[in-house]
């Protein structure tokens, strides 16, 4: 039997790396804020997903630190996005409000195609935003979530901040969500902390409560 010859199977590996990372750097990229997706059409807990403020509307603020972009949300929250393998990179910061006051706890999670590749830990007010820039190549679909810290989910307002995207080929990231009208047809009621609410709460707040959170119309303090 002929034995391989280990440096040359070693230079071969060794081009085709260069060759496909050669791929990726001569395609064009492109830079994108997930926060200019329509991010009001997430599910969450509670409240409304918005664009550069807090689930309460107020500016992005973790740990003292005010962010002009990113998302608001509340747990328990998903943000699904398909992304066709046109992906790179994924990156930004994560924490919870300091709308919060002291209470709250949540675990920023992120998955890629079923698979995790970053948590957070336990977060709580006062704790600094935890940066993430994760390698996404290839990737299919990514799956952004909040969860709650375990002690339920009252004041667990999280953000996602400077949360943005590098793309090839002119490629664009996409919400995984059915449109308005499939959500509403599909949308059951559920009782949430003295308030009637659907899942995708967001489309109904628009239309019932012209976009003011829940605690305000129904006279509540948040959650």
């Amino acid at each position: 039997m002929k034995k391989l010859n280990i440096p040359i199977l070693i230079v071969l590996f060794m081009c085709i790396v260069v060759t496909l990372n050669a791929g990726v750097a001569g395609s064009q990229t492109e830079t994108i804020s997930l926060s200019s997706l329509d991010i009001y059409r997430i599910e969450q807990g509670w409240g409304q997903g918005t664009s550069n403020r807090s689930v309460m509307g107020q500016p992005l603020t973790i740990a003292g630190k005010i962010f002009e972009q990113g998302i608001g949300t509340h747990a328990n929250s998903t943000i699904p996005l398909l992304l066709g393998g046109k992906a790179v990179e994924l990156s930004g910061l994560a924490g919870l409000d300091d709308e919060s006051r002291q209470r709250g706890s949540v675990v920023f999670k992120i998955e890629a195609d079923g698979k995790e590749i970053w948590n957070s830990g336990l977060m709580r007010f006062g704790d600094e935003a935890r940066p993430f820039a994760l390698d996404v190549k290839n990737v299919k679909s990514l799956m952004l979530l909040v969860l709650d810290g375990g002690d339920g989910a009252d004041w667990d307002h999280a953000d996602w901040v400077d949360l943005k995207i590098t793309m090839i080929d002119h490629a664009k990231p996409k919400l995984d969500i059915p449109p308005v009208e499939d959500a509403r047809s599909r949308a059951a009621h559920q009782w949430h902390e003295g308030v009637w609410c659907s899942p995708r709460l967001s489309v109904f707040l628009q239309d019932c409560c012209n976009g003011q959170p829940s605690h305000d119309v129904f006279g509540r303090g948040s959650s």
